[in-house]
């Protein structure tokens, strides 16, 4: 009689485990192990798509312990900010043809607030039908958990849709950037001398939205610059005598929790006194 056949052992599994073996054979197909997706995935390339990997690395969201930054001084938020923003423009916005001077930080932002008032005060924007992105925007800066930095900047956002008025008509680039030029000088905007109808519908829009609650909470910051880029909100919002909006504060003023607010505007006064009287001071030492 013959022996029984010897069965064949697959080199992949010969100097393992019985049990191994076993378990790998049982799939079904004899003793050849399939590769897991994840293993052939990695033999095709990465998994992660190249268009989520580039867009991660534009906004500066790149895996840290792979590349790390050359620089040897410590990156502060603002200009995490500025680098994010710089080359998010350069990989998805390059058509506005935006100019931005690297060498000034404060032009940066300014251009940065300036791209960011157009986009999210044009309801053509995308997903932004009746002002929704805006409107979740401001509640983003309204809560209490934000980012200094990231409410500092929302508050000059939201005052310069007011001065931009992107979805108007007659908006353009230029007048757009005229109207910019005067937001940075603090002049009002021009609509308020031409009594302009669409800038008073703004006005009572952005305020139903949540501009007047933002003014408020922000007044409860302990931080000056972001109460003052609050109470110029506010000033701009008021711009003109909007109605609409000077109900709806004096109905969140009226309340006994509004006191911070007004202790906030009081600090403000005194700080401005105090200022004025240093200033006049150095004038007389000179």
């Amino acid at each position: 009689n013959a022996p029984p056949p010897v069965p064949h052992e697959s080199p992949r599994l010969r100097g393992r485990p019985a049990s191994v073996q076993h378990s790998d054979s049982s799939t079904g197909n004899g003793n050849r192990r399939v590769p897991s997706r994840e293993k052939s995935l990695s033999r095709t390339g990465s998994i992660r798509p190249t268009f989520v990997f580039d867009a991660a690395k534009a906004l500066g969201m790149g895996d840290d312990k792979k590349e790390q930054p050359r620089e040897t001084v410590p990156q502060t938020k603002e200009t995490r900010f500025h680098e994010g923003w710089k080359n998010f423009k350069v990989h998805f916005a390059h058509n506005l043809e935006l100019e931005m001077d690297e060498s000034d930080s404060t032009k940066m932002m300014n251009a940065s607030i300036f791209d960011m008032a157009r986009m999210l005060g044009d309801r053509k924007t995308i997903l932004n039908s009746n002002y929704v992105i805006l409107k979740e925007f401001m509640q983003l800066v309204c809560d209490e958990h934000c980012d200094r930095l990231v409410q500092l900047n929302g508050l000059k956002v939201v005052r310069a849709i007011l001065y931009l008025q992107p979805d108007s008509p007659g908006s353009t680039l230029q007048t757009q950037e005229r109207e910019y030029e005067r937001l940075l000088e603090n002049d009002p905007p021009s609509a308020v001398e031409a009594e302009s109808f669409n800038f008073i519908v703004l006005q009572g829009k952005l305020a139903k939205l949540g501009c007047v609650d933002l003014v408020v909470a922000c007044m409860s910051s302990d931080n000056k610059d972001i109460i003052l880029a609050a109470l110029m909100l506010g000033v701009t919002l008021l711009e003109g005598g909007c109605t609409v909006a000077q109900d709806m504060l004096a109905g969140i003023l009226s309340q006994s929790a509004s006191q911070r607010f007004f202790r906030q505007i009081e600090q403000v006064l005194a700080d401005s006194v105090a200022t004025l009287k240093a200033q006049k001071r150095r004038i007389k030492q000179y």
